[in-house]
């Protein structure tokens, strides 16, 4: 989150939070650093229980309520105590997500300034310890950061919420249908970021995202089957904005990723499709799983080869493998999704010719079919002249293509690119004609 201390106030919640800290920006701005700190001090108590109330009259939480009512009892026992505020922070920290351990320890480091700052200490002529100009910054930072700017729903009910809100708007979005999973998501990327990521820690970040991996690859009913394609577009979203944390929780809680559905792993093929270095901090019993789909692609109605780049190490390598493939499913979705991630590192050139060849290895009728719908027309518009002529040597060198009536019945597409690069006299058919068959 950006940080700017003549507009940050804005971005805080809760309007009393909002008024306290604006008197902790005058007290800073006018060089009275103690002041800032001490009143930056009684603003945090304040705000922590401030998110524990809203806890408890919206959601009727029993962590914010438990911890209520023991400060209740602290305060009535001692009144002119102030225990009461460490254990506020302890409370807090250890039975709500609010606080990482490091954001707690803002908040300590705040209290040991607080004290110094607001305490005569008996040394240095009996004078107030003055924190400086930067050190007050920092501290003022950490704790709108970790603290001031967060919406305390989001500590507890976070999931429940973000659930709500996309089963509200994946039609506004377009992520309903199996063949939307791979459009873009950037105005869905916008609002959650803005509404949502953005004001959350890493532990409510880790815990979305394993979450919504269960929803997308392990539950089915009918919550997660009406929703698993925005779903599945907010797990892509969490992890490409947090990519080196989750997958080092991967790797050290592999086994909190390992449920898989044989239903849905279509759609874990897809995502490490685009998201290729998940697969290798997955568990081993998770990895074989994954590998005896990909090495049995003919064994299931879906074929799993073509997305199965994750497996090797070395990309160049798995297109020379995938040349001498042929291929069987009409599921256009694979290819855009190993499309995908070929331009974005590089090989959007190479993949097309790897299509191609796919395409020219066709076996049968219906495989020239499947092949043509899947690997070539969707991506016509990528494509230049080499690929076009060499879409017209796979054609007319392979009689499996060539006498398929579904491919004749596309020759006014085909000729449509064709006459774009070749000619506007091209004709395909003419082409076809002049075979001696």
């Amino acid at each position: 989150m950006n940080f700017s201390l003549d507009t940050c106030y804005e971005n805080i919640p809760n309007s009393k939070t909002r008024e306290y800290f604006k008197e902790v920006m005058s007290s800073y701005l006018n060089g009275n650093y103690r002041s800032a700190i001490v009143m930056l001090y009684s603003t945090t108590i304040c705000d922590l229980v401030y998110k524990m109330i809203n806890l408890k009259d919206i959601y009727n939480d029993k962590a914010a309520i438990n911890i209520l009512d023991k400060i209740k009892s602290k305060q009535q026992s001692k009144p002119t105590s102030s225990e009461w505020e460490s254990f506020l922070i302890d409370e807090v920290a250890k039975n709500t997500q609010l606080l990482s351990p490091i954001e707690k320890e803002y908040i300590m480091d705040l209290k040991k300034y607080r004290n110094i700052s607001a305490h005569p200490v008996l040394k240095n002529n009996y004078e107030l310890i003055q924190p400086n100009k930067e050190i007050t910054l920092g501290i003022i930072k950490n704790i709108f950061e970790s603290l001031l700017s967060k919406d305390a729903l989001l500590s507890t009910k976070a999931i429940d919420i973000i659930l709500e809100d996309l089963d509200k708007n994946k039609k506004l979005f377009s992520f309903i249908d199996y063949q939307e999973i791979l459009n873009d998501h950037s105005q869905l990327e916008r609002l959650l970021k803005n509404r949502y990521f953005n004001r959350m820690n890493d532990i409510l970040i880790l815990k979305l995202f394993s979450s919504f991996w269960k929803f997308v690859f392990f539950l089915k009913n009918d919550e997660t089957n009406n929703n698993r394609i925005i779903n599945f577009k907010t797990l892509d979203i969490i992890y490409s904005n947090n990519e080196t944390l989750i997958l080092n929780y991967i790797k050290n809680n592999p086994d909190s990723f390992s449920k898989i559905d044989d239903d849905l792993i279509k759609y874990l093929f897809i995502f490490l499709c685009l998201h290729p270095k998940i697969y290798f901090n997955l568990s081993e019993d998770t990895r074989v799983i994954i590998q005896a789909y990909a090495n049995k692609p003919y064994s299931h109605p879906y074929s799993y080869i073509l997305i199965s780049h994750f497996l090797e190490t070395d990309f160049n390598q798995y297109l020379d493998k995938l040349k001498e493939q042929s291929w069987l499913s009409r599921d256009t979705i694979p290819a855009k999704a190993l499309y995908i991630y070929a331009t974005n590192n590089g090989y959007k050139n190479d993949i097309l010719n790897v299509f191609i060849k796919i395409f020219k290895n066709s076996f049968s009728f219906m495989n020239a079919y499947d092949a043509y719908d899947s690997l070539i027309e969707p991506f016509f518009d990528e494509m230049e002249k080499s690929h076009i002529e060499d879409i017209v040597a796979a054609i007319t060198s392979n009689d499996q293509i060539y006498k398929s009536i579904n491919i004749r019945k596309r020759d006014f597409i085909i000729d449509s690119y064709c006459k774009k690069f070749l000619g506007e006299n091209f004709s395909i058919a003419e082409r076809i004609n002049q075979i001696k068959i």
